[in-house]
């Protein structure tokens, strides 16, 4: 999701989840966007000011098209997944 211009991703699988494992183990990685890719830096969002924005924006992106995939998304046990991707 993208929250006042900043990258933030979240795991649907909570920390079990594979690439959450991963980039918590090593937290220098690549979003490939098209032919480019573009490093990254993951870090975790702790404000809860800034999880709760996140989940509203995924809210409000998702809502009542997928409400399924949106609840997943939302739930309190993945909400410690959510990461902000900076620039490396």
């Amino acid at each position: 999701m993208v929250v006042d211009g900043q990258v933030f991703i979240r795991s649907v699988r909570g920390s079990e989840g594979r690439w959450h494992r991963e980039i918590s183990a090593n937290p220098e990685g690549a979003l490939h966007v098209d032919d480019r890719r573009i490093p990254v830096r993951a870090v975790h969002a702790t404000d809860d000011s800034t999880v709760e924005a996140i989940s509203q924006a995924i809210r409000s992106k998702y809502g009542e098209r997928l409400p399924g995939p949106t609840a997943g998304r939302v739930r309190e046990e993945v909400l410690s997944t959510t990461l902000k991707l900076l620039p490396a």
